[in-house]
């Protein structure tokens, strides 16, 4: 039962790692996009 319990948090931990990965990839794309609007509105 312990055993199980632990299985899962493993998982759920690779989870929350992955949806890190998936938020810093969003807000990476997010800053590019700004950055490349802001040079076409000044430019």
């Amino acid at each position: 039962m312990i055993y199980c319990r632990k299985k899962k948090n493993d998982r759920e931990k690779e989870q929350s790692k992955t949806n890190q990965r998936a938020v810093g990839l969003e807000t990476g794309f997010y800053g590019v996009y700004t950055f490349v609007y802001k040079m076409f509105v000044f430019y």
